[in-house]
């Protein structure tokens, strides 16, 4: 992982952070982890905070359902 995608990412658990106030931070932050891991052999990396969002928030908005 370079700097900007490693810089992308935190902004991503901030803007996460934000928008599920309600949900514990480590949470956001493995998830995050998690799915960011699920791209470590992708060879195109540019859109890869896009995609990771997306789910990111498919997945949070369920827990948010659920809980």
């Amino acid at each position: 992982m370079d700097v900007t995608e490693e810089k992308e990412l935190r902004l991503l658990v901030d803007r996460l952070r934000r928008r599920y106030p309600n949900l514990p931070a480590d949470v956001i932050r493995d998830e995050v982890d998690r799915l960011h891991q699920q791209y470590d052999a992708a060879p195109v990396r540019t859109f890869l905070p896009i995609l990771i969002e997306r789910e990111a928030r498919a997945l949070l908005d369920d827990q948010r359902v659920s809980s």
